[in-house]
């Protein structure tokens, strides 16, 4: 690595996706000589594993209050940096507002008018790079990650194989139909195989059928992020694992809550973007519980994804599973890159945004 006497150090401290919107950032700052640090929480630090354009972690102290203390030690680890780019707040407080701040009670109209942007785009412009523009995320697996992958799929070479998100971290991010539309489909698909994923309170959602394989809190989450590379379809609402899935040109239905195609997935490769046509979708709003969500009366979950329709999301799933047995039930993957099965390479079908 050559020496360079300038350095950058990049704060944050958010989830699974916040981490992977920064990704385009990184090397931007390595083609200009920085030597980057990235002060983050274990969840930074798990997603960021093996980024060749970090190269010094440090861990954040979660005691520190979210008061003027915390300031205080921005400051004072600011010290010594040419750069300072601090994410705190880049997209949560800005794009999605959050309850404790007048903005989150703005209409919809206005909320829409002043947050509906891509976040990847804007995370380049907060970091100094406006004129950056259309930019996925990038992930870094070990060469022992990815072998257990491929191993994975190899094992189930002739399945139609599915990596179900079961559930984000707020309310309005679990789909109550998920296992209504999953078990049928795989009754009507003898190919078809599903992996679900979450963490310890989603295997209170997952279901039970001889070819859905249930690895919620079971799975790590580099074991989930690194197969969102290698799967036939990556179904979810939007969650840190969609994100993920946007990394590479892997299928995938994203059913949207609180944001848009514009905010989340604008930029992805082959992806279905499916909206509830209810009347408070897309909000722009963290929900830290559902108080402020309307609800449908028959689930009594989130209106905005309890009125997805379970047989559109079952004809989109539907459609790229035709894509896949077109193919003579291999995957239509580039297989250049990842040497797993010999074959020409196709190329795919473009997807549209829908309302269901």
């Amino acid at each position: 690595m050559p020496i360079t006497d300038k350095k950058a150090l990049l704060i944050r401290y958010g989830a699974v996706g916040d981490n992977i919107f920064m990704t385009p950032v990184f090397p931007l700052l390595k083609a200009e000589g920085y030597h980057v640090t990235l002060e983050t929480i274990d969840t930074g630090k798990m997603v960021l594993r093996h980024d060749p354009n970090i190269d010094v972690f440090i861990d954040h102290d979660k005691s520190i209050p979210p008061d003027d203390r915390l300031k205080e030690h921005w400051e004072k680890i600011s010290r010594g940096y040419d750069r300072v780019i601090n994410f705190s707040e880049s997209i949560e407080g800005t794009l999605s507002k959050v309850e404790w701040r007048d903005d989150f009670h703005w209409s919809k109209e206005r909320r829409h008018l002043k947050c509906n942007k891509n976040f990847y785009d804007h995370t380049l412009e907060w970091a100094g790079y406006p004129e950056v523009k259309g930019r996925n995320g990038t992930l870094y697996f070990s060469p022992f990650e990815e072998r257990l992958a491929k191993d994975y799929r190899r094992k189930y070479h002739d399945k139609f194989l599915i990596l179900w998100s079961m559930s984000g971290s707020s309310p309005h991010k679990a789909y109550p139909y998920a296992e209504f539309v999953a078990v049928k489909f795989l009754n009507d698909h003898p190919d078809a195989m599903i992996m679900t994923v979450g963490d310890i309170l989603c295997q209170l959602i997952e279901w039970n059928h001889p070819r859905t394989k249930n690895y919620s809190d079971i799975w790590d989450i580099r074991q989930s992020l690194v197969m969102t590379k290698y799967v036939d379809l990556v179904v979810g609402t939007d969650t840190g694992l969609m994100q993920a899935a946007g990394c590479y040109d892997t299928p995938k239905i994203i059913m949207h809550s609180s944001n848009t195609k514009e905010n989340v997935s604008k930029h992805w490769e082959k992806c279905i973007d499916i909206s509830a046509n209810v009347e408070c979708q897309p909000c722009h709003r963290l929900h830290y519980t559902a108080k402020w969500c309307l609800k449908d009366p028959r689930t009594r979950t989130p209106l905005c994804m309890a009125q997805i329709k379970p047989e559109y999301l079952y004809s989109m799933m539907q459609m790229i599973y035709e894509d896949w047995r077109e193919k003579d039930g291999l995957f239509y993957r580039d297989w250049r890159h990842t040497n797993l099965y010999r074959g020409r390479y196709i190329a795919r079908r473009g997807y549209e945004e829908v309302s269901a």
